[in-house]
């Protein structure tokens, strides 16, 4: 297989943020960064927003086969913003009754580049249940200055779980990679590599050979490395 193609996939689906629950039952701390690697298996087309008289996104989701047959368990948003930053965005939880959140603006001391970007946040990554987020009419409601919000239905592994890492100084990672014990990832924003315990604990950590280090793989024996010049080490 090409190696190339295996350090790309490493970054598909990979999806990293700064957690910040507003529900104090929650597991996630908003001074861990949290990383994830979910298995996509089934998948539906993406749905556009309506609008309701509240002002309220609102996505029907009765005609979509993946949830008529009751076989998701995790659904994706997507949204346009202004920086490269995420904003606040809230989606409606029906079994509760309340507002949670699952978009979240940074931080202070947090540079955000004036650029049009697209964000993504899946459900189960924010701590959410899929299913608390459909009412009696299979429709879901979101709330956010954001723009062309979209929603999909996904089914992934049922053995998917996040990976915490309590390193508050860094928060940009990219690349993902499992060496059968453990794993590794690796940061443009300290050009470093670290090992990681599956629980998120740093068992070690080194330089990287080249600046913006930016894709993963492991071969078995050794471990690769993709830079931002699509160099390979």
């Amino acid at each position: 297989m090409n190696l190339r193609f295996i350090l790309m996939g490493t970054i598909i689906f990979f999806f990293m943020f700064n957690a910040c629950m507003d529900d104090s039952s929650s597991p996630y701390n908003p001074q861990t960064t949290y990383i994830d690697d979910p298995i996509v298996l089934e998948i539906s087309t993406f749905l556009s927003a309506g609008v309701n008289w509240q002002g309220d996104s609102v996505f029907d989701f009765s005609g979509t086969m993946l949830v008529q047959t009751d076989d998701y368990n995790d659904f994706e948003l997507t949204y346009w913003t202004s920086s490269s930053c995420d904003e606040d965005v809230w989606v409606y939880n029906s079994r509760k009754q309340k507002w949670d959140q699952i978009g979240f603006s940074p931080g202070p001391g947090i540079m955000c580049l004036t650029v049009i970007t697209e964000q993504g946040h899946l459900f189960s990554a924010r701590g959410l249940q899929a299913r608390d987020y459909l009412d009696k009419d299979l429709e879901m409601r979101v709330k956010g200055s954001v723009s062309r919000p979209k929603v999909r239905a996904l089914k992934i592994n049922p053995d998917y779980f996040i990976v915490p890492i309590m390193l508050g100084n860094v928060y940009s990672f990219n690349g993902l990679a499992y060496d059968g014990e453990s794993l590794w990832v690796c940061s443009n924003f300290s050009d470093r590599i670290y090992n990681l315990a599956l629980k998120g604990r740093i068992l070690k950590e080194f330089e990287a050979p080249s600046e913006y280090p930016f894709g993963l793989a492991f071969d078995g024996q050794n471990l690769w490395l993709a830079d931002g010049s699509d160099r390979i080490f």
